[in-house]
């Protein structure tokens, strides 16, 4: 019984918690397209009942949002499915007043807008900043930040082009003390390795946990652009090639026990029926995996390969995999069948 009263306590978690800083990211974005079209990453599984918004509203040095601009607004996606982790997200921008936003978002949820009342492209020349944040609205300061990222053509404005000094406005912007360039915020101008490009494509590593695709996501030598020419951010297309999701991030599980180390990776997540269990292990470990209702469907007992290979049986799309140590630890990952 306490497991499986756990085992829903991490449903109910996973559908209520916030998202972490670079759970989604921006790789790509064309502005001399149309429509204009962006292309966001999920670098980590996004729950249903999510309220996110994707907005080019200025920040100012006052820790605020500037939203009334006739070129500035935002998107509200609320999530009524879950976004594997690796999948690839385009959202195209058509205007005529209020813009049209297309693309992908819909197929996980429902999709609105603020702002952008001008008759212009919801871009703005010469470059913009973009956000993705949540909060109580798209205009509100956010209580949780996700990712920042810019392309204005100026470099004049401080380190990294994230403004130090001066007055924002519809293409430059302060970059929020809650994000960090390079870490989960990326300025492709004005930096060494970094250009202004009207059409941008990040280029860099597509597999690996989320840390390490997050840092090469935030490093200006991974992308490549044009002034002119549109990069292509199809899904299948020459950078994102394959099928969803595009990306493979693999998982790390911590588990305090001397015996067992620091972390267990567990890839690929999600899987398609085999996941792969690496363990740094002096001694045994069981291994117990549950369905999404919380009924066990396999156990192992002194598990002491540190490549161990695990089948998913049965049509369920949510599994927990529970690792034991020698000295009674555990810890639980989350598995999702595609």
């Amino acid at each position: 019984m306490k497991i499986f009263t756990y085992l829903f306590s991490l449903i109910s978690f996973y559908a209520n918690a916030q998202l972490e800083k670079g759970d989604l990211a921006i790789v790509g974005f064309n502005s001399d397209s149309s429509p204009d079209r962006m292309a966001i990453v999920a670098l980590a599984e996004i729950p249903s009942g999510q309220t996110i918004y994707i907005s080019d509203f200025r920040w100012l040095n006052s820790g605020a949002f500037n939203a009334t601009g006739t070129t500035e607004g935002a998107i509200t996606w609320s999530t009524s499915s879950t976004v594997p982790a690796g999948t690839i997200l385009n959202i195209t921008f058509s205007s005529d007043g209020t813009p049209t936003i297309g693309g992908d978002l819909s197929a996980y949820g429902s999709v609105s807008t603020t702002g952008w009342t001008s008759s212009s492209s919801a871009t703005v020349s010469g470059g913009d900043n973009w956000f993705i944040y949540q909060g109580a609205s798209p205009s509100s300061v956010p209580t949780n930040w996700v990712f920042g990222w810019n392309n204005w053509s100026t470099n004049t404005h401080g380190q990294n082009s994230w403004m130090s000094t001066g007055t924002p406005s519809a293409t430059t912007s302060y970059l929020p003390p809650n994000l960090t360039n390079g870490v989960n915020a990326i300025a492709l101008s004005g930096v060494s390795g970094g250009s202004h490009n009207d059409n941008m494509v990040y280029t860099g590593v597509q597999s690996g946990d989320k840390a390490t695709v997050l840092t090469a996501i935030c490093t200006t030598s991974n992308w490549n652009g044009s002034e002119t020419v549109l990069q292509d951010l199809s899904v299948g297309g020459t950078n994102f090639t394959g099928t969803q999701p595009i990306f493979t991030i693999s998982g790390t599980l911590s588990i305090s026990s001397p015996h067992i180390g620091d972390k267990v990776l567990i890839y690929p997540n999600p899987t398609s029926k085999i996941v792969n269990i690496d363990l740094n292990i002096s001694k045994g470990v069981s291994i117990n995996v549950y369905n999404g209702l919380g009924q066990i469907i396999k156990s192992d007992t002194n598990v002491k390969t540190n490549k161990y290979q695990l089948e998913l049986i049965g049509n369920q799309q949510l599994y927990f995999v529970e690792i034991i140590d020698s000295q009674g630890n555990k810890a639980y990952s989350k598995i999702l069948k595609k």
